[in-house]
């Protein structure tokens, strides 16, 4: 930069402001700078994340901006130092995988600074965190079987309010979200796909009976699926056809402007949010006397070793499988226990 002090300035602060970087500043200043700094410069930096995760380690800042570990500087934090804050927020009855979450966003920033060189050594190195919250189980072949029984009395229900009033709107509108909940319970048990990715399906991406995912709703933003890959999984044929009874019925009685999987009218316009999938998951728990676990995914899906022990259908990824998975025509459920047994039959209304 060719001029005075305060062209060179503005140039500095252009550069900052484009490329997003204010490394030159943490680096002489390491010695001084302080934990929340730390943390708020992490947070500040250009990182791969997901826009849920980046929601989620803002809020985990913004919780720990106020803790006395955050006025500590980086020359003084030590692993003495960082067991004694996990030890207080312990004691001040800080949840299990809240602690664990702010220790691992902890140990990220700290791992970020060395690798962009604006620390010398890590400080953390070597230090065992503390123990993280049990992970989500399955839901029990039973739960499974009365999640069902409660999608299939509210499609029951919604059918004899069409046929008391044929031409009523409200009617026509609950039997579709009845009939999008047995679904969403049906697709659920069979292929433990997330909420974001079950929101965003559209019927393209079944193929048979494959089932492609390869998109996901992240804090409310479409991206690709959570993990950058796209899978496919082979879904039972029982749940296969009332996907695609499902869009023939209501195609019929509305033609369609999409082919959004779940959509908030039969018109398919738009997708549905994962927030929407959760609250329809919640309300059948409430009927049926379930506890939901409101976050699907691998955590709440069968172990790999279902298909092993021929305890039931479990789909598996197409490109995985040497041959198809045998017809079943029903919903596959987990058990937990570890004798093998038959698939229980269930028929889709």
């Amino acid at each position: 930069m060719h001029g005075d002090a305060a062209l060179a300035g503005t140039a500095r602060r252009e550069l900052v402001a484009e490329y997003g970087s204010a490394r030159a500043g943490i680096r002489h200043a390491a010695p001084e700078v302080t934990v929340g700094e730390l943390l708020e410069s992490y947070i500040g930096s250009a990182q791969l994340w997901k826009p849920a995760t980046a929601a989620s380690h803002r809020h985990v800042v913004s919780t720990l901006l106020g803790d006395p570990l955050c006025r500590c500087r980086l020359q003084s934090l030590t692993p003495a130092v960082t067991r004694a804050a996990i030890c207080r927020w312990r004691e001040d009855g800080v949840s299990v995988p809240k602690v664990s979450a702010r220790w691992l966003l902890l140990r990220a920033a700290v791992s970020w600074a060395v690798a962009e060189d604006l620390l010398r050594l890590n400080p953390l190195a070597g230090m065992h965190g503390p123990p993280r919250h049990q992970p989500r189980r399955h839901h029990s072949q039973d739960e499974v079987r009365r999640l069902l029984a409660a999608a299939d009395d509210a499609v029951a229900s919604a059918q004899d309010a069409v046929r008391r009033r044929p031409g009523a709107a409200a009617c026509a509108r609950r039997l579709f979200a009845a009939e999008q909940s047995l679904l969403l319970v049906r697709l659920t048990a069979d292929c433990g796909a997330r909420r974001g990715e079950l929101a965003v399906l559209r019927l393209s991406d079944l193929d048979g009976r494959v089932l492609t995912i390869e998109r996901s709703l992240s804090a409310g933003v479409l991206g690709p699926a959570k993990s950058g890959r796209t899978r496919r999984m082979t879904l039972g044929s029982g749940t296969a056809d009332m996907i695609r009874r499902h869009f023939q019925a209501w195609a019929a009685r509305e033609e369609p402007e999409g082919d959004w999987l779940f959509s908030p009218s039969p018109r398919r316009s738009a997708y549905i949010t994962a927030g929407a999938l959760s609250r329809r998951l919640a309300r059948l728990g409430l009927a049926s006397g379930v506890g939901m676990r409101l976050c699907t995914g691998p955590a709440t899906a069968w172990p790999p070793t279902w298909w092993a022990r021929g305890c039931c259908s479990r789909p598996r990824p197409a490109s995985a499988t040497g041959t198809p998975p045998p017809p079943c025509g029903t919903t596959p459920m987990p058990s937990r226990s570890t004798t093998p047994t038959r698939p229980t039959s269930l028929t889709a209304s």
